[in-house]
């Protein structure tokens, strides 16, 4: 319950990298004891969502620089793999309405002001794309959170034409799947995400975490 919590308020927005969890609130929250919730702690510390801090307790995982690199790396080969398969597997079932739908929503939210619908639809676009790849064992590997904690740290720093860039990525992925143009789909997320990677690399020392030798992985 406590997991699944947090996670989904990253997702949303409700939690933001670097932010406090008390264990008080989250007890009072959820009506648990103290047991399952410091149980839920270790194991999101375990998973990499929280730090837990010798003086600061737990708080939402703030990337470091190499740390974002590392999971741009990775988000480059899983995403660009389901874009891929998706591409191929377009003409399954319902996998174009589906896609069409999820990136209907998303493109609304774009035109919107509410940052929390953005993320929400933007997550459930992503949602779509692997389960119309149609491989769950991908799926399950995908860094959701993590994207996620990534894109709350950059987004402040991202120029309005660089943020609009990025969401017009959305648009020629969505029509390269539609197209069942595998190549084309994998090319679209492979310079999204060089894209990403190239302003992570001019963002202030501000942006990022400090690596930490004290942080600890259990309470």
């Amino acid at each position: 319950m406590v997991v699944s919590a947090i996670k989904h308020g990253i997702l949303v927005g409700r939690f933001v990298p670097g932010q406090r969890l008390m264990e008080a609130d989250l007890r009072r929250e959820h009506g648990l004891s103290r047991g399952p919730v410091r149980e839920a702690m270790t194991r999101l510390a375990a998973e990499g969502v929280i730090a837990i801090g010798a003086h600061r307790g737990a708080y939402i995982r703030a990337l470091t620089r190499t740390e974002v690199f590392n999971l741009l790396q990775v988000l480059k080969i899983i995403i660009g793999l389901a874009a891929r398969l998706a591409a191929v597997r377009i003409e399954y079932g319902d996998n174009r309405i589906k896609l069409m739908a999820a990136f209907q929503r998303l493109e609304a939210e774009i035109a919107g002001a509410d940052p929390i619908m953005l993320a929400i639809e933007r997550t459930r676009f992503y949602d779509t794309l692997f389960e119309i790849a149609g491989n769950p064992e991908l799926a399950r590997i995908n860094p959701v959170v993590a994207a996620q904690i990534l894109r709350v740290q950059v987004y402040g720093y991202l120029t309005t034409a660089e943020k609009l860039r990025q969401y017009a990525d959305y648009r020629f992925l969505c029509d390269a799947i539609l197209t069942g143009d595998a190549k084309a789909a994998k090319r679209i997320v492979d310079l999204h995400l060089r894209r990403s990677r190239m302003h992570a690399q001019h963002l202030p020392d501000a942006a990022f975490a400090i690596p930490a030798s004290g942080t600890r992985r259990s309470i």
